[in-house]
């Protein structure tokens, strides 16, 4: 576990018991919100955000700390009891369809600008952050909650995170945001909803059409080759859903196929 912070601030009495939880002290580091828009049962329970939290505090540049929609919890980072609005990065892990009305949820609730559209001017910092999604969903369809996202990470996060975290190194010291996400977005796996326009045919989606040129006419989904120790769990929690388990992931994707699995299609071709 990283040192605390000195804030003195955390969750309030009756808290879930964890173990691997990193505090870092925000001085000379970059915050990072990272969101389950779901309970905490839930979230503690993917693997896939528990990847995500363990890889940014990997990096000494940065501190994450987790936000939950979850009604029995108070709606503040559980690492340091800090609001929404003093994080200058938003990062949504969205696995489940079910979770697209939450992201509109932790906007409102966290008191950062609904739309796209109100941030994308204004410098990225506390109040005005970068809000970032990437996850399963994503991958299938992020349309839905697109008009509330800067940014899109549309593949597998070990091979995403390192360009998405130098992109926001940049960003938060001072870069504009038309500049960074436009070159960003010229990379595989980033997608800029503003600089596209989706187009519908008979109600049914039927690409984009680009507002921006210089960005990509595709965006491309981005795979991970492998990695030489299997994913884990990293947090363990006396209120997850598995929380008498040690997650380990034994493979990624699946050659089966079937119709109702989402990680059976986006994470094709599939790895032990």
């Amino acid at each position: 576990m990283a040192g605390a912070d000195g804030s003195g601030r955390g969750l309030a009495a009756g808290a879930p018991l964890e173990r691997g939880v990193v505090r870092k002290s925000w001085r000379g580091r970059i915050p990072v919100a990272l969101v389950f828009a779901d309970s905490y049962r839930v979230g503690m329970s993917s693997l896939g955000f528990q990847l995500v939290y363990a890889r940014i505090n990997a990096d000494d540049g940065f501190a994450c700390e987790r936000f939950f929609l979850d009604p029995d919890l108070p709606f503040r980072s559980l690492e340091s009891g800090r609001p929404l609005t003093d994080f200058p990065l938003v990062f949504f892990s969205i696995s489940f369809e079910s979770d697209y009305p939450g992201v509109a949820a932790v906007l409102e609730r966290g008191g950062v600008p609904l739309w796209q559209e109100q941030r994308r001017e204004k410098p990225v910092r506390p109040g005005t952050p970068l809000v970032a999604a990437g996850g399963i969903a994503m991958g299938l369809n992020p349309e839905p909650v697109a008009d509330f996202l800067d940014l899109v990470a549309v593949g597998e996060a070990e091979a995403l995170l390192a360009p998405l975290l130098a992109a926001c190194r940049r960003l938060v010291e001072g870069r504009g945001r038309r500049e960074e996400l436009l070159d960003l977005c010229r990379r595989p796996g980033f997608y800029v909803p503003w600089f596209y326009r989706p187009r519908y045919e008979d109600g049914r989606f039927a690409g984009h059409e680009r507002k921006e040129a210089a960005a990509p006419a595709r965006v491309r989904r981005v795979w991970y080759a492998g990695a030489d120790t299997a994913g884990h769990s990293s947090l363990l929690s006396d209120r997850a859903g598995f929380r008498d388990m040690f997650m380990v992931e034994l493979g990624r994707g699946c050659s089966r196929g079937c119709r109702f699995c989402a990680a059976g299609f986006v994470c094709r071709p599939p790895r032990a």
